[in-house]
């Protein structure tokens, strides 16, 4: 499961620096001179305090490895694949920001994703200590959820663009169970395992108003590194369009990718984790 990982971090720096570009270009030092007030009167809404809701039905990829006592990583085993999972789920999202200056802005964002599946497999593998035959019966839940608090400073904020840096925490919450029933020996077998892994993310966030009250968006979080017993990557990547048809609330759709990779000495496995689609949703600033 490194792979995936040397993947994400090559690709961190150039997304930054294509997501940089558009903003750069667009500047013009003297909008910079504008008030808060003036600038949301430029962009047609008043956006002190922005939350957004969505409902997205995203493509799910989850790879997990439960080692055997104390040994290593162990193989992982993709859970749609082998357990059938549901790859696609109906979803909410949560997200927004509350500013609280021109150039300085709180964020936050949060979703979890549970799923669950009954059946019977048709290979052997291994999970944690147990070793689960061909044709046993198997019950297996996997959970993920992502809280997300970060400051942001906005480098430029006028009424065409705002760019801006931030860092914070994304807090990743992951469970999988496993129970089997298995087909020779009639013997319940299974373990269980979570992780909870606080990623200190560094990330990059632009708007470019194309006329009042409708706005084009990306942003970019990741985090790649070791620290406290854990190792991994993680790469959240968005792009959006909004409207407002009134001055307090719109709609908007996006696409966007959340890619996870966790391994913990203490969980004795990994996680590799993809989190991918299209959402709608709809916007309330005040």
């Amino acid at each position: 499961m490194q792979s995936r990982k040397v993947t994400r971090t090559t690709l961190i720096p150039w997304l930054l620096v294509a997501m940089t570009a558009i903003p750069a270009l667009a500047h013009e030092p003297e909008a910079d001179e504008q008030t808060l007030d003036e600038v949301m009167a430029g962009k047609g809404i008043s956006d002190r305090f922005h939350i957004q809701l969505g409902g997205y039905f995203p493509e799910l990829e989850s790879r997990v490895a439960l080692s055997p006592s104390g040994i290593g990583a162990g193989t992982a085993i993709n859970l749609e694949e082998l357990l059938d999972l549901e790859n696609r789920e109906k979803l909410f999202r949560l997200k927004g920001y509350w500013r609280f200056g021109l150039k300085h802005r709180f964020d936050f964002g949060w979703y979890d994703v549970d799923r669950s599946s009954s059946g019977t497999v048709d290979e052997e593998f291994q999970w944690g200590d147990e070793t689960i035959t061909v044709d046993s019966f198997v019950d297996s839940t996997f959970k993920t959820g992502v809280l997300s608090a970060l400051y942001g400073y906005s480098m430029v904020h006028n009424s065409r663009i705002e760019s801006g840096v931030s860092i914070g925490i994304s807090g990743l919450d992951c469970s999988a169970s496993l129970f089997a029933e298995d087909n020779s020996t009639g013997e319940t077998l299974g373990d269980e395992g979570s992780i909870f892994v606080p990623l200190v993310v560094v990330g990059y966030y632009s708007s470019v108003t194309l006329k009042p009250k409708w706005f084009f968006e990306y942003y970019l979080n990741a985090f790649t590194g070791s620290f406290d017993g854990y190792s991994g990557t993680l790469v959240d990547f968005g792009i959006s369009s909004s409207y407002y048809p009134t001055k307090h609330f719109g709609f908007g759709f996006d696409g966007y990718r959340i890619d996870v990779g966790i391994d913990k000495d203490s969980f004795n496995g990994a996680i590799d984790y993809t989190n991918r689609g299209f959402n709608a949703f709809l916007i309330g600033v005040f």
